[in-house]
């Protein structure tokens, strides 16, 4: 056990201190998590389209045709039981930047739709009165690729895996911060949105946002919507897409062992970004989805806190060699 030196107002002390209880804990975190925490990661950025040609070509935004469709081929071998989560990764795309962070209103998002300050140039369409829905930068970037997977079963059976939306989101979130514009007497939800304008980069109109999938609300209440407009701190980063319904038979210990293909809309055009995107599936601990970073942090902070041990120790060592030649 190594000794440092505590170093308080007035007085300077030698207290028992022991680095290796960081390392220690760094050993628990990433066992604990390697063998509870398990993920598959798919990298599709330049897949093969079903036509044959490379999603390299693809340079627009067409949020969600199914156009453009991949089929990426897999087996899980592991045992993904349990709550089975499914996201999405960006890596190379800075949703922090401080310009990009800023450009939203989230006003706005709780339906009062001429709030549009802070989100220029995308607030109003120029020379008009119009404002954009959703406005700013980080909704204009919203992802739209869509997936969906198919067990092939082993009596030659295809089966689309079950995904659900319940509890993605907190409900305090959802009432919170994201709320529709309410149309006057028997309008639609599109009529509420009158006099407004998609953002530039989006192919389909803010009301009618989520209006073909089931479940997964419509507007401002849509949940990939909602998810999106949670910025992330890194460059390198996932967003919750889907969870495995676990209410459906064949699935409700997880996800069966087998051949799956994953089929995805391929509609976001990272390349131009630079960025690359992936599919993720994870079976969760307790702690969430692996953290290699958390276990590495601890490892980090063991090794630094060792060498100033070593440090503090020396010292010791040399100021009590001083006092020994000073009483001899």
């Amino acid at each position: 056990m190594f000794k440092v030196l505590e170093i308080g107002i007035g007085n300077v002390s030698v207290v028992p201190y022991n680095p290796k209880s960081f390392l220690r804990i760094h050993t628990i975190f990433y066992n604990y998590d390697n063998n509870l925490a398990l993920e598959l990661v798919i990298k599709y950025t330049n897949c093969t389209t079903t036509v044959g040609n490379s999603t390299e070509e693809n340079s627009d935004f067409s949020y969600p045709d199914g156009t453009a469709q991949c089929h990426l081929t897999f087996a899980i071998t592991e045992n993904y039981t349990g709550d089975i989560r499914f996201y999405y990764g960006l890596r190379e795309f800075y949703q922090n930047n401080r310009l990009y962070v800023e450009s939203r209103n989230d006003v706005q998002l709780l339906g009062k739709l001429d709030q549009v300050d802070g989100c220029k140039p995308l607030d109003r369409v120029q020379g008009t009165n119009f404002t954009y829905a959703p406005c700013g930068f980080v909704a204009n970037s919203m992802f739209n690729d869509s997936f969906q997977l198919v067990f092939h079963g082993s009596h030659g059976g295809d089966i689309v895996v079950p995904f659900t939306t319940r509890n993605m989101l907190p409900d305090r979130v959802k009432k919170r911060k994201y709320r529709n514009p309410k149309p006057e007497g028997n309008g639609t939800l599109c009529d509420a949105f009158a006099n407004t304008v998609r953002p530039p980069w989006w192919q389909t109109d803010i009301c009618k946002l989520g209006a073909n999938v089931q479940g997964i609300g419509v507007g401002f209440e849509n949940i990939d919507f909602m998810i999106w407009m949670k910025t992330a701190a890194l460059p390198h980063f996932r967003k919750l897409y889907r969870m495995l319904d676990r209410e459906v038979d064949g699935f409700r210990d997880g996800l069966p062992n087998g051949m799956y293909t994953l089929v995805i809309n391929y509609n976001y055009p990272a390349t131009w970004k630079g960025a690359e995107k992936s599919f993720i599936i994870t079976r969760e601990s307790w702690m969430g989805p692996r953290k290699e970073f958390l276990a590495f942090l601890y490892i980090a902070v063991g090794v630094f806190l060792l060498l100033v041990s070593i440090l503090f120790l020396g010292i010791h060592i040399r100021q009590r060699i001083l006092e020994s030649r000073a009483q001899a």
